[in-house]
Order: structure tokens, then C-alpha cells, then sequence
């Protein structure tokens, strides 16, 4: 959904923009790095997709966060009497002896194999993986029928602000602390496009805006029609983000570019980002950006 921002920004600054729908994490952060896309702006940078940056570490650009509290857990429909993670072998019958995944080259798939199952005893099989639109229609039928489901789930996300649901405690800890949702861009970004890299800077979103922003994207509006979206949100919010959209852009020198973040992830302390010349396509002498988004 901040991908839709951005295109709103960059549409208003002159440049084409163009959305590059890949299948799973590591193809996206595969095409970011070889410039086939310019900017992934819902990235897990600081745990959950670790993995899939570190290869590319060299290659890419952290932006900066825009949102400080994304984070993973398993939920249950509000009306569920499970409390904690703990509680889920009292009722294993009753949610039909799985817990409901979402994709299985996802980072929240992978930190339930590696993290989250063990520290609680469970086996890898004890959890189904599908598709994100299957899991929300378990969750959804299970709410209007007032039965038990267990869901591999997260928040920021739309669900959270429409569905009677909530996460389950998680007393060991093993989905760890909030991380940031990151723009991440090729590498030298930040030179070739001081404008949209300075907005990204300046730029955050609470809970309740982006899931607002992207109920309106995913349910309200037909596709294509990501952009009058944004434009009814912004009348929703226009006291706080409309300001902090447009706040620096007046002052800014594109002859100063700002200064690129580095990673928020230990990982790649001290990793310099290299400036590299990149060969950015143009329509009708205008700039273009390609922004990428994983397919659900």
C-alpha cells in the first residue's frame, strides 16, 4: 500500500509508473537488485526477509522504514476461548489438527518452520500452507460460524481492521520483536531520484492509515484504480500524512541527494552501498519507476 503512495508522489512529479508483479521473496529481491525494478516498498528488511536480501546485500538500497511496529503472529477469530500459542494442543480437534499457513516460500511461512513450531513442540506438517486468499477465507468462515481456527497472520494488514480477530499471546517470544516495513531500492536510488528518496525519508504511516489505505486498495476499488483510492484516503487522513507528504518537497535541491540508510539489520552493518550507473527507461523523455509487488 505505500507502493501506491509512491506511485501517487511520483505520478505528481513527472514519471511513468509501472508495477512489476512477482510470485515469491527471492525473485523480487532478485529483480530490485538487477534494476528490472526500482524500488520494493513493503519490505520485512530487518528479520523477515533477511534471507532473501542478504545475497543481493551489495546490490540494493535501504530507503528507510515507514512503519516501526509490523509484525507476525498467529491469530484466532475474536470470539475464540485460546488465549495463547499454549492453548492450541487443548483445542487441536477442534481447528482440525493444523494451523492454517499462507504461502510456503513466504518469510512468515519460514519463521514458523524455523522458529515459531519448534519453540512450541510443534512438527512442520502440524501447519497446512495455501495461498493468502485461502487462509482469510478459513478465517473468515470459521468467525461467521463461531468455530475455532488457528492462522498464520500479521499486522500492518487489512484484516485486522475488518475481521473480529486477534493474535494469540506469544509468552516464548519466538516471533520476536515488531521490525520495520522498509523501501528497498537498487542500488544508487537515492542519487538518481533525490525527490522520491527524500519523501521516503520524511514519510510514516501508523496501523489504522495503512490498513485503511489498503482496505480501500484491496476492497473498495476494482484494479487499476489503486490511484482514486489513494485520493479518498487522503480526505480520510488529510490533517496528518497529506503534511507529511508534501512537507520537504518545496525546499528540496536536486543537486543534494540525501544520504542513503543503511541496513536497520546487524547484518549488514558496515556494508558500504555502491553507486552504480543504471540504464532507467524513458517514455517521452519523461523519468519512469518500476515498482514491485509480490503476487497474492
Amino acid at each position: 500500500m505505500a507502493g501506491a503512495l509512491m506511485e501517487y508522489k511520483a505520478l505528481e512529479l513527472g514519471y511513468t509508473v509501472s508495477w512489476e508483479e512477482l510470485t515469491d521473496p527471492p525473485l523480487l529481491y532478485s529483480a530490485v537488485a538487477d534494476g528490472q525494478v526500482d524500488v520494493y516498498p513493503s519490505s520485512w528488511a530487518e528479520r523477515n526477509h533477511v534471507g532473501y536480501i542478504e545475497p543481493y546485500a551489495e546490490q540494493l538500497e535501504d530507503l528507510g522504514a515507514y512503519q516501526s511496529g509490523a509484525i507476525s503472529f498467529l491469530a484466532v477469530p475474536e470470539h475464540s476461548e485460546m488465549q495463547s500459542i499454549e492453548d492450541i494442543p487443548e483445542y487441536w480437534e477442534e481447528i482440525g489438527e493444523r494451523i492454517v499457513g499462507i504461502e510456503p516460500g513466504a518469510g512468515l511461512t519460514q519463521q514458523m518452520i524455523d522458529d515459531v513450531l519448534p519453540a512450541y513442540g510443534f512438527e512442520e506438517t502440524d501447519m497446512v500452507t495455501s495461498s493468502t486468499p485461502a487462509m482469510l477465507v478459513e478465517l473468515e468462515n470459521a468467525i461467521a460460524a463461531g468455530e475455532e481456527v488457528v492462522v498464520t497472520l500479521w499486522n500492518p494488514y487489512w484484516p485486522m481492521s475488518e475481521f473480529d480477530v486477534r493474535p494469540l499471546d506469544d509468552p516464548l517470544g519466538a516471533f520476536g520483536e515488531p521490525e520495520g516495513l522498509h523501501y528497498v531500492a537498487t542500488a544508487g536510488f537515492s542519487e538518481e531520484h533525490p525527490e522520491l528518496a527524500e519523501w521516503v525519508e520524511d514519510f510514516e504511516l501508523s496501523d489504522d492509515e495503512f490498513n485503511a489505505l489498503e482496505n480501500l486498495i484491496v476492497n473498495e476499488y476494482e484494479d487499476g484504480d489503486e490511484q482514486a483510492a489513494v485520493e479518498e484516503w487522503l480526505q480520510e487522513f488529510p490533517g496528518t500524512l497529506q503534511r507529511r507528504l508534501w512537507r520537504k518537497l518545496s525546499v528540496l535541491s536536486p543537486r543534494t541527494p540525501p544520504t542513503p540508510q543503511i541496513w536497520a539489520s546487524e547484518l549488514f552493518a558496515g556494508i558500504k552501498r555502491p553507486t552504480r550507473e543504471i540504464d532507467r527507461q524513458t517514455q517521452h523523455g519523461r523519468k519512469a519507476l518500476t515498482l514491485g509487488l509480490l503476487a497474492k
